[in-house]
């Protein structure tokens, strides 16, 4: 029963880059938005946040990744060292 309520670790990022696409296809690419802006973004779609602390947790390590290193700060908004 648990599996079927939280969201999965795929779910979010699909989420992620879903968001990431659209910005990118809309806005990002007429504007000359740079990637970190685009990070932006998509954190921001999704402010609210999650109802369990480990969606929260996944989501971000979904942004880590999506940063790929360009974004020091979010490795401190995770907690890890550089």
């Amino acid at each position: 029963m648990l599996n079927k309520e939280r969201v999965t670790y795929n779910t979010l990022k699909d989420w992620a880059l879903e968001s990431y696409f659209d910005y990118c296809r809309d806005l990002a690419l007429k504007r000359g938005t740079t990637h970190e802006e685009i990070i932006g973004y998509v954190s921001y779609t999704f402010e609210d946040g999650f109802e369990r602390l480990i969606e929260n947790l996944m989501w971000q390590v979904v942004l880590l990744v999506i940063s790929g290193g360009w974004y020091p700060e979010r490795k401190k908004l995770c907690g890890l060292k550089s």
